[in-house]
């Protein structure tokens, strides 16, 4: 039900340090989508990134010489140890411009294309 309500641009504004009256809504605009989809990937990147280094550690750990990690949070300690913080954050770039033009593009047409549809299903 959240989702639904974030996908269809009910988001209340305020102007000039009041709020609008309930009910009243206001489209947020294309460029407000698109800052919004890019926001909220670079925050998933930033909180995901480290547990999609240590699995892909573990799920490779089998093709290669070192001794083996125990676990997960082993493996992030090792990681972390050896190797310092910013190695948990490695091809986090790479991620970040295939996630922020995934998102940013999701966010910011979708509301285009529902109010087209519902032109179109209104003619």
């Amino acid at each position: 039900k959240m989702l639904r309500s974030c996908s269809e641009n009910n988001v209340e504004k305020k102007t000039n340090g009041k709020e609008k009256p309930e009910g009243d809504v206001v489209r947020l605009s294309t460029l407000e989508n698109l800052a919004i989809g890019i926001t909220s990937a670079l925050i998933a990147g930033v909180v995901t990134q480290p547990i999609d280094v240590v699995k892909t550690r573990i799920m490779t750990q089998a093709a290669s010489n070192a001794v083996p990690y125990k676990n997960a949070i082993d493996c992030a300690f090792t990681i972390l140890r050896t190797e310092g913080w910013r190695k948990l954050y490695s091809g986090f770039a790479q991620r970040s411009i295939y996630m922020c033009g995934l998102w940013g593009i999701t966010f910011s047409l979708e509301p285009v294309l529902s109010s087209y549809l519902e032109d179109k299903n209104g003619e």
